[in-house]
């Protein structure tokens, strides 16, 4: 074999090895396939997984509201806090609720009013321990809301014997009702009961209890006693005494 065809033939070489080593448009499509298919099969378990971080991130919001609750209750004699009460801002028309108590009391002491953490004129919680994770951006509400059987019947701690089968605080939603009623700070067991927002995994919401611990409700388990009159019927609107 002569220079000139080992030197042919050496090229020749060359270039077989080298279109052996590029991928084939069927096995490029076959990846793409297989790629594909992990895709879909992870992505529920990543929007699982990011659902059920909300979820517990809402229940911590309401275990440290129950600790700002827990501590209004040692500073006022075991009262529970007004359903609303005029702004402390001099010349103010507002009316602060629950949560502006909280946030002035606990949160930002010294600060005027409840305003500071929320979003202008609308009930929207700007921030913080009042904000759900899970509640959706546009909706112009309070995101949780008081039982107002607290403050309508039992006003004090110390008429409360089952603190553990308790409500004291919910998930809500004020638009999910045509009756708003008391501007989303609170939750009544027969004028807005189904403002009880199910937003949570599985349509279910988070409770807080009197107690402190908290509990994740199935949609179709939460006692709704919409238009019925006060119920004696024990639930965790009222476990009664």
């Amino acid at each position: 074999m002569n220079r000139k065809s080992r030197k042919t033939e050496s090229r020749s070489d060359r270039m077989e090895k080298l279109r052996s080593s590029y991928f084939t448009l069927i096995e490029l499509l076959v990846v793409i396939a297989i790629i594909a298919i992990l895709a879909s099969l992870l992505l529920p378990a990543l929007r699982s997984a990011r659902n059920k971080a909300r979820d517990i991130n809402c229940a911590s919001n309401l275990k440290q509201i129950g600790t700002y609750l827990t501590l209004y209750l040692n500073d006022f004699e075991g009262f529970f806090p007004p359903a609303t009460q005029r702004s402390p801002i001099p010349g103010s028309r507002d009316w602060d609720g629950w949560q502006d108590l909280l946030y002035r009391q606990y949160i930002k002491p010294g600060s005027g009013s409840g305003g500071y953490s929320w979003d202008g004129v609308y009930n929207r919680p700007r921030r913080g321990v009042f904000t759900c994770p899970a509640q959706e951006s546009n909706s112009e509400t309070k995101h949780y809301a008081l039982n107002y059987t607290l403050n309508r019947t039992y006003l004090n701690l110390s008429k409360i014997t089952r603190a553990s089968a308790f409500m004291m605080c919910v998930d809500q939603d004020a638009s999910r009702a045509s009756d708003n009623w008391d501007g989303g700070s609170w939750i009544h067991t027969i004028c807005n009961p189904e403002r009880i927002d199910p937003r949570h995994s599985g349509m279910s919401a988070n409770l807080l209890y009197v107690d402190g611990h908290t509990a994740n409700l199935k949609h179709t388990t939460i006692q709704y006693e919409k238009n019925r009159r006060y119920s004696s019927k024990s639930s965790f609107w009222d476990p009664k005494i």
